[in-house]
């Protein structure tokens, strides 16, 4: 069995910071399974995300709950 692996970037705006971290990090994700979790940003981070071609999932919080709520 091979071991699988999950990515989680949470993000609260900064979207811009966000686009060079992909930019620089994308090519040594593989194929490996990459969730960006938006903390409620008023940016823009799925326009961000697109100018990437970024090709994982994304999820919005309608809420911050802030890194680590349960």
């Amino acid at each position: 069995m091979k071991d699988q692996i999950t990515i989680i970037i949470p993000v609260y705006n900064n979207a811009q910071l966000l686009v060079r971290t992909l930019k620089a990090n994308l090519p040594h994700f593989g194929s490996y399974h990459v969730v960006i979790v938006d903390d409620a940003s008023t940016e823009d981070i799925k326009g961000a995300l697109q100018e990437v071609n970024f090709q994982g999932e994304y999820i919005k919080n309608r809420v911050n709950v802030g890194f680590g709520a349960r």
